[in-house]
């Protein structure tokens, strides 16, 4: 895991940054082949697409907030806290202010069928732009720049702590490279099922940054292991011989999670067909129209 000889920049985590953002466009683009209803629906949507989104959706957020906590960390090495805030408010506050601001209520305006024939303005001040409330405050729907928000506040947050705690960052950077591999591991996956499992049921997803503790506890471990690990190279070799069991490791919790998108799928179309046969069964019985034989799924005929 080394980078170019001369300017010491670590190029295996540039191509995961990039395909980090390649991946979260092939995510978006395949969101119009989900079976489940987004903004845009291909006519050729189907259980693939639910298969692809799930293959991506359960890492791809946590690569950007990984890679989003090594590049922090080798900033705050190059620069001081006030270089560094100027340069983080220019790579994700201003992005995300204009992509809040100019992209993403027309991307509402041209997607939702409720705002043809009204006024452009008019739509964006009363839908887009108060799209959450949260506390009692109205906030802007913040579309795919949602977690620009989170890394800057997180990156702040580290930036305070190298500044104030220099001995508390040398003690954690210290836990961190001697952990094993499955301790760190183990403990990633068992922080993310407590988001997914146990605070997203209870509190949902909003992506409001104040409001998301689910959220919170998906992306602060992911950012928190690429700040602590990004020049641990202990931990970067120990990662390398555990290939052997991690890859399978990976592969065999990707199967199990398409397994199990594959059958809530075909039983969620399987209940939708049989809603809608007996729909059409009370329907046609209130109507007692002579040609009235609704062929009912088998699943459906003795409801």
């Amino acid at each position: 895991m080394s980078g170019g000889p001369a300017s010491g920049r670590r190029l295996d985590l540039d191509w995961l940054r990039v395909t980090a953002l390649g991946l979260l466009i092939l995510t978006h683009v395949t969101y119009v082949y989900r079976t489940t209803a987004w903004r845009v629906q291909s006519e050729h949507a189907g259980l693939w697409g639910e298969l692809l989104v799930e293959a991506l959706s359960p890492w791809r957020m946590s690569l950007v907030f990984f890679i989003g906590g090594a590049a922090t960390r080798f900033m705050l090495q190059n620069r001081d806290l006030t270089g560094f805030t100027v340069n983080r408010f220019l790579r994700l506050g201003v992005p995300f202010a204009m992509a809040a601001l100019l992209l993403v209520p027309p991307m509402w305006y041209m997607t939702d069928p409720l705002a043809r024939g009204q006024d452009y303005l008019v739509y964006v001040m009363h839908t887009p732009m108060h799209a959450h409330t949260v506390y009692g405050y109205h906030l802007p729907d913040l579309g795919h720049v949602w977690f620009l928000p989170y890394l800057f506040c997180y990156a702040m947050t580290a930036a305070l702590a190298w500044r104030f705690a220099p001995r508390a960052w040398r003690h954690a950077e210290a836990l961190f490279a001697a952990a094993p591999v499955v301790i760190l591991v183990a403990a990633m996956a068992v922080l993310f099922v407590v988001s997914d499992a146990l605070l997203k049921p209870v509190f949902g997803r909003s992506d409001m940054l104040i409001d998301d503790p689910a959220g919170h506890v998906r992306a602060i471990p992911a950012f928190l292991a690429g700040l602590m690990l990004a020049r641990a190279d202990a931990v970067w070799t120990k990662l390398r011989k555990a290939r052997v069991w991690l890859a399978p490791a990976a592969l065999a919790a990707m199967a199990a999670a398409l397994a199990a998108t594959a059958i809530e799928t075909a039983s969620s179309q399987a209940r939708s067909q049989c809603s809608q046969s007996l729909q059409s069964r009370r329907t046609c019985s209130t109507a007692i129209h002579p040609r009235c034989a609704i062929s009912a799924t088998p699943s459906c005929r003795s409801t």
